[in-house]
């Protein structure tokens, strides 16, 4: 691995903003550590102190502090300079927000990188710097697989309940937002362990769901089709017509008659 810049403990005032709309060249890890907001999928999003990212090359990087905090955090620019240092990446979620247990553990290993960086004076540098950065990622490794092992246990009943009542009522209108309350998890965290759970997203789900009601409607009632649409929750006929048809291939009508 090539380290290129790193620094703990960087503080910045409450106006810092750091915004790059074409990324750079290399990832960019950071560990947050005062509330935050940071852009996922094209939204801002808050991230706990404690929270970290991982930025794809050439993928959007923006993050800034709460409104009157001063903005803490750890951060790398790093490489890899050969496939199997690719493949150690794999498994590791690219621009989502990630909790850790031990964000304490993953600052250290930063903080030796950041001293060997600053007495960059050996011949072994880059080699010390290589392995140091293979332990990082690692031990990020192996807190997200902790992580997994405890969010099934903690967060799983939850989920299958949520799923369960989408199945049970998919009429009922529930934002993500709304969802991600309930369970008190950021939107970003909830959507990753939604499809980790389920392997599918909340909103496809919730998609087949309806789906899947207004075809039971549409093969046993006489309803029209603007009622069958508000009895799978949809406030618009046309938008239900359109969504029938992408998921099922024709439109309500003709389902109805073949």
């Amino acid at each position: 691995m090539r380290v290129i810049v790193a620094d703990v403990d960087n503080i910045q005032d409450e106006n810092f903003k750091l915004h790059r709309p074409n990324g750079r060249e290399d990832y960019l890890f950071v560990l947050f550590k005062s509330p935050s907001f940071v852009m996922v999928d094209g939204s801002y999003i808050s991230a706990d102190a404690g929270d970290c990212i991982i930025f794809d090359k050439y993928k959007i990087q923006s993050y800034f502090p709460e409104k009157g905090r001063k903005f803490c955090h750890d951060y790398i620019h790093f490489n890899t300079e050969s496939k199997a240092e690719e493949r150690l990446l794999q498994g590791i979620p690219m621009g989502v927000t990630i909790k850790v247990f031990s964000p304490k553990r993953i600052s250290s290993i930063l903080k030796g990188i950041v001293l060997e960086l600053s007495y960059a004076s050996s011949k072994y540098t880059a080699n010390i710097l290589d392995n140091l950065t293979t332990v990082f990622i690692y031990q990020l490794k192996s807190e997200l697989e902790r992580d997994h092992a405890s969010e099934i246990e903690k967060h799983y009943s939850d989920f299958l309940a949520i799923r369960n009542e989408i199945y049970i009522s998919p009429e009922k209108s529930r934002s993500v937002e709304e969802v991600c309350k309930s369970v008190y998890l950021s939107r970003s965290y909830f959507q990753h362990l939604y499809k980790r759970f389920f392997a599918v997203s909340y909103v496809n789900d919730v998609i087949s769901a309806r789906i899947a009601l207004a075809k039971k409607l549409l093969l046993n009632t006489e309803l029209p089709i603007c009622e069958v649409a508000e009895n799978c929750g949809y406030k618009s006929t046309s938008h239900f017509i359109k969504q029938f048809g992408n998921v099922v291939g024709i439109s309500p009508n003709k389902f109805r008659n073949k």
